[in-house]
């Protein structure tokens, strides 16, 4: 079976200069790392391509899988007449349809146009829902501990009561992970003090 040919980067010359990367929509600078789909021939960024994991154009055998099954991406080429957005977060000038800046390498949930608020905001929550992703993780773990449990109980239930509502939008298996570290921290507890008044 024949080895497919691997993607092949080098400086873009002058005359490549001014072509646009079809996965992030800018226009490819001289000098700039850039390389043709080793299958259709179009040119990408190599930074571009390889968080791509593959070919962004619509049916070539070398776009990714994921995105295949897709279909092509359903961002608008202009938006309200624009073609041009404010990147969020170095306030460079990006094609709208990019959901990387290729200048300072933020990802956009959407390609329609955030303003500074909103982006900062999106980066928060997703902040938020990492920390509680690890903090469920801990609160499992310490939850069937026994020497931990009585302080796991506590600290855990105020926790949980405090982030209930963004606890909600975790993953199913974080959320299970909490409900079962609680549980486990507070029947380890009765047990203790069950145990304790036994004796």
């Amino acid at each position: 079976m024949e080895t497919p040919e691997a993607f092949k980067a080098h400086e873009a010359s002058p005359e490549e200069g001014g072509r646009l990367c079809a996965i992030c929509q800018t226009a490819i600078a001289p000098g700039e790392l850039i390389g043709p789909c080793p299958s259709c021939a179009s040119t990408f960024h190599e930074e571009c391509w390889g968080e791509n994991g593959g070919c962004a154009v619509y049916g070539c055998e070398r776009m990714p899988q994921t995105v295949k099954a897709e279909g092509s991406s359903s961002a608008p080429a202009t938006y309200w007449g624009r073609e041009f957005k404010e990147c969020p977060s170095c306030r460079r000038q990006i094609r709208v349809a990019a959901v990387r800046c290729r200048y300072c390498g933020t990802a956009f949930d959407t390609a329609a146009p955030m303003t500074r608020a909103e982006h900062k905001e999106t980066v928060r929550r997703t902040t938020v829902q990492e920390k509680l992703k690890k903090t469920s993780i801990t609160l499992f773990v310490c939850g069937l501990i026994p020497c931990l449990a009585p302080l796991t109980a506590i600290l855990g239930g105020i926790w949980f009561l405090r982030n209930r509502g963004d606890i909600r939008k975790l993953p199913a298996m974080n959320r299970v992970y909490c409900y079962v570290g609680l549980i486990a921290s507070v029947v380890c507890t009765a047990l203790l003090i069950l145990a304790m008044l036994v004796v």
